[in-house]
């Protein structure tokens, strides 16, 4: 029996906020660690609120297995967080996370 190469997917373990999270106050930034390496100049996170798309830069991180983006001040409401991660294997992940600003 010969080994075979594992394939692995980019699979969020970790995210801030939580999906489904009722949040007092507007984040200051999206973190998600994923269950492996990503590569993290091939990625994005685009966030989607009441109001449509929200400007949400990358900022570098020193853990190959997270992403973070900063977010400006949010108004009550539900977003969106869709994230795409490229994996060194070159599997493309997407995916969606929710969460809510209280009124």
């Amino acid at each position: 029996m010969l080994p075979s190469a594992v394939c692995a997917h980019a699979i969020v373990v970790e995210s801030v906020p939580v999906h489904d999270a009722w949040l007092e106050t507007s984040p200051p930034r999206i973190l998600l660690r994923f269950n492996t390496k990503i590569e993290q100049g091939l990625c994005r996170v685009r966030l989607e609120g009441p109001d449509g798309e929200i400007e949400t830069p990358l900022d570098p991180s020193e853990a190959p297995e997270r992403l973070q983006a900063r977010v400006p001040p949010l108004v009550p409401g539900t977003y969106l967080v869709h994230y795409r991660t490229f994996s060194p294997d070159g599997h493309v992940t997407e995916g969606v996370l929710r969460f809510h600003v209280r009124k």
